[in-house]
């Protein structure tokens, strides 16, 4: 049984590593309908989330991962990376629903408190449109006659002050949760100014940051094969922007706001014969604000994007086959005074994605992406992957895979209409990935890979 599970766990999904070394941190494991989230089951020490809540996401990146996340100081820009390919070429995804802005194509991390969300994971994945990779963010809905509370305070250097609640509640088949992160700093650190003589010792001004997230989760049991969900995320940050070291007097700041809404229908049937019938339906509205503010150039820039993105899922087993499909429809507009009027976009899709594991331990995985920006088709994205698991006496196994796929991303708004520099005729971004991925498990003690 032991050995049936192993085998279904390296088959779900391929682990894809970054030269030699991890590049996946997973904290919790996630199991959500879209297949495009690795679940991978192996963890690193200390990256269970009930030990960085109220940290910032950004920060536990840099700390407990090998991806790269690019940061402009605490509390600052945040982006990550993965495998050499920019911010916006790594999506970002809460509860399988892309996350990042039309407008720059990518998130600031250092906004995500974390505790926020109870699973956490990074992947780089040929079953999503992602070039780079795939940072997940997932709330799960638990059904128990239960509550709990639990509480973290922290209060460091330069006036830094991290705080997060929870609440989790049930009762039959109603549950729900309520969670709030609070972040400050002052940021007035000291450090040697090079550009004045004599190298003096100055003290770092305008650069305090305040950040506020609130998260409320409502689930319901329909009946034994169905139950729903639905989330209010807000978040709100006022962000003074440090100063060079050549102009110390600035007095730029920034202000971010963020609501975000969601409802969330899943349902599993089990046959009589043994076949499973998963299905599941996620629509959200993200409504996001960022004002720049910079009095010396008597500058208010209001920057604001409306989005709404649905999901359906279906996924079909049997025995050693299964088959998912997707379809989605997203509708993007953003108020830029840069673009001198409201610029509004349609974007849909269909995937499908079927794997068979052979008796020989073989899986053969295929995917087919066809996503529709518009009247402007993407390039079709096929995606095979083929894997290998052997037991080795009792606690050794060995796993091999080899993989192909074909991404793409479609041109921001920024890209194709700001003014001045943006473009409209941009044609959308496409590249082929391959590689060939090698992984040694010794029981839960060691765990090599090289890609």
């Amino acid at each position: 049984m032991r050995l049936v599970l192993t085998y279904l766990l390296l088959f779900a999904t391929i682990n894809i590593m970054a030269q030699v070394g991890k590049d996946t941190i997973q904290l919790h494991s996630v199991e959500i309908l879209q297949p495009t989230i690795v679940r991978n089951q192996s963890q690193m020490p200390l990256t269970d989330l009930k030990y960085q809540s109220g940290k910032r996401l950004s920060d536990m990146l840099s700390e407990l991962s090998s991806v790269y996340v690019k940061s402009y100081g605490v509390g600052q820009l945040a982006s990550i990376a993965v495998r050499g390919t920019s911010a916006s070429q790594t999506e970002v995804q809460w509860n399988g629903i892309r996350m990042n802005q039309p407008t720059l194509g990518q998130n600031d991390l250092s906004l995500f408190a974390l505790g926020m969300q109870d699973e956490v994971g990074i992947t780089s994945s040929s079953g999503t449109a992602a070039i780079g990779g795939v940072l997940a963010m997932n709330n799960s809905a638990k059904f128990c006659n239960c509550s709990s509370a639990e509480g973290t305070l922290r209060y460091g250097s330069f006036k830094t002050f991290q705080g997060y609640g929870g609440l989790q509640y049930g009762r039959g088949r109603i549950s729900g949760s309520t969670k709030v992160s609070y972040i400050s700093t002052a940021n007035n650190f000291k450090y040697r100014n090079d550009y004045k003589p004599g190298r003096p010792y100055e003290t770092q001004k305008n650069s305090s940051v305040k950040l506020l997230s609130f998260i409320q989760q409502f689930n319901a049991k329909i009946d034994t094969h169905n139950h729903i969900s639905i989330y209010l995320w807000l978040s709100e940050a006022d962000r003074q922007l440090s100063p060079t070291v050549s102009k110390p007097d600035s007095k730029e700041r920034q202000e971010d706001e963020a609501i975000r809404v969601m409802a969330q229908w899943k349902a599993k049937y089990i046959q009589l014969s043994g076949s499973l019938l998963e299905l599941g339906f996620t629509t959200a509205y993200i409504n996001e604000k960022l004002l720049y503010i910079n009095p010396e150039a008597n500058l208010n820039a209001l920057t604001r994007t409306q989005v709404v993105r649905n999901t359906f899922t279906s996924h079909y087993s049997i025995s050693r086959f299964d088959i998912t499909g997707n379809l989605n429809y997203d509708y993007e507009q953003a108020s830029v005074a840069a673009y001198q009027q409201i610029k509004k976009r349609h974007l849909g899709g269909v995937q499908l994605n079927a794997r068979y594991i052979f008796k020989n331990n073989i899986a053969i995985y295929l995917g087919l992406r066809q996503d529709i920006l518009n009247n402007q088709a993407s390039p079709f994205s096929p995606s095979l992957r083929i894997g290998y698991v052997k037991k080795i006496k009792e606690k050794h196994s060995i796993y091999l895979s080899l993989q192909g796929a074909r991404a793409f991303r479609f041109a921001t708004f920024n890209d194709l209409h700001w003014v001045p520099g943006g473009n409209p005729n941009l044609k959308t971004e496409k590249s082929w990935k391959g590689e060939l991925s090698f992984l040694y498990n010794y029981s839960s003690l060691v765990n090599i890979s090289v890609t």
